[in-house]
């Protein structure tokens, strides 16, 4: 299972920096601007973030769930995310508090199948996606943080190897999966804490009109 899933991973890299680095700059400048946002802002604007970071869920649970969508409903795995990442946008927009819900479920559906209760992986990946999703609701700025700045650093590496394609390291980075994960993964952890650490957006200024806030008054 765990090789399974890893290897799926890891295609899906492979295929992904395969086709930015045909496009060449074109694909790749548009994705660091896109990756530099996800690591800084991105969890300054809840909205938005919501719809596209459980897209981007929907795509991912795609990703790992190939074989069984091309079993049991014929699916391959282009049409497959795109089904799930579009229900995962109008969800996400619609209710955002699904996103860091989803975002952690997906991380425990993976770590529950590894360790099957009473050999049952589906009922141990059922119950621990339960547990982590509940969690990431009551961790939800963090948890929506950390998972903007790991797919932020993913389209940051993917966006570097195309906008030097010409580049020998580029070509053969692009041939590494691993490496570009690993990239995305420290970049990652870094825009993670860079935007749990910075305040939330101040309030709006006071009009040059209105009177100034009331203080209260000193104790006598």
């Amino acid at each position: 299972m765990v090789g399974a899933h890893a290897q799926d991973v890891l295609a899906t890299v492979t295929a992904l920096a395969d086709r930015a680095l045909s496009l060449g700059p074109v694909a790749g400048v548009p994705l660091c601007v896109a990756g530099a946002a996800a690591l800084t802002v991105a969890a300054r604007k809840r909205l938005p973030l919501a719809a596209v970071g459980l897209a981007g869920v929907g795509a991912a649970a795609a990703v790992l769930l190939r074989r069984t969508t091309a079993l049991h409903f014929g699916l391959s795995l282009g049409p497959a995310a795109g089904v799930l990442a579009a229900i995962g946008a109008v969800a996400g927009a619609l209710f955002p508090p699904a996103f860091p819900f989803a975002a952690a479920a997906l991380v425990g559906a993976v770590a529950g199948s590894l360790v099957p209760v009473g050999g049952h992986a589906v009922l141990a990946a059922a119950t621990a996606a339960l547990v982590a999703g509940l969690l990431g609701l009551a961790l939800a700025r963090p948890v929506a943080a950390t998972a903007a700045s790991l797919a932020g650093g993913l389209l940051l590496a993917l966006g570097l190897v195309a906008s030097f394609a010409h580049r020998p390291l580029a070509r053969e980075l692009a041939g590494r999966p691993a490496a570009l994960l690993g990239f995305a993964l420290v970049a990652g952890i870094a825009g993670a804490a860079f935007q749990i650490a910075s305040p939330r957006a101040a309030p709006a200024a006071r009009s040059p009109g209105s009177p100034p806030a009331a203080t209260p008054a000193a104790g006598r």
